[in-house]
Formats: C-alpha cells, sequence, structure tokens
C-alpha cells in the first residue's frame, strides 16, 4: 500500500474559519487547489424530521467551497472561502433509475 504525503491546511472565512484540516498532498507534495465539503445539518434537524423533509423534497445540503490561497511560514497551506452552493436532497436517484 502506498502511503500519501498529509498536508496540513487553515481555512480562512466562511462557516469555517480557523478549522485546520490534513489533506493527503499530490505528487508535487501540493494540496488539492480548491474543494468543497458539505456543511453541517442543524443540529435540531432529529432523522424523522430529515427522512421526511427528504420525501417532501425540501431537504438541502449545503456545500463550502474553499481554494488554496498561500502558505504560512510553518508550512500551513491557507485556503481562502469562496462561497456555497446548495443541493436538494431527494430519495430517488438522478438519473430516475429507482
Amino acid at each position: 500500500m502506498v502511503e500519501r504525503n498529509q498536508v496540513p491546511i487553515e481555512l480562512i472565512g466562511g462557516p469555517e474559519d480557523g478549522r485546520t484540516l490534513t489533506v493527503p498532498a499530490g505528487r508535487a507534495g501540493l494540496p488539492t487547489p480548491c474543494f468543497e465539503f458539505p456543511g453541517e445539518f442543524r443540529p435540531d434537524f432529529d432523522a424523522a424530521t430529515f427522512l421526511r423533509a427528504v420525501r417532501a423534497g425540501c431537504a438541502e445540503l449545503t456545500w463550502l467551497g474553499y481554494r488554496r490561497d498561500s502558505r504560512r511560514d510553518d508550512g500551513v497551506w491557507r485556503y481562502r472561502y469562496t462561497g456555497s452552493r446548495t443541493t436538494r436532497i431527494t430519495d430517488t436517484p438522478a438519473d430516475g433509475s429507482a
């Protein structure tokens, strides 16, 4: 099994401002130039409420975008918040194969 190098990053701006993560580095030793990850669900959104929202077609997931910006003197890469997008969550595959 090939072990990948890990690179520390810091998120700047947006709802995850100040969060630090460790991500895989590519062959050149650089982390990905940009990425998205899901934001958190509302804490008061229990499983039954969530399933009802999915079945009603009104459940949504927010994706947070970040882009590689600069590298600190200690080697940590900074990623700047680029915005968010929302996708609808359904219980039917997008291709209609259900």
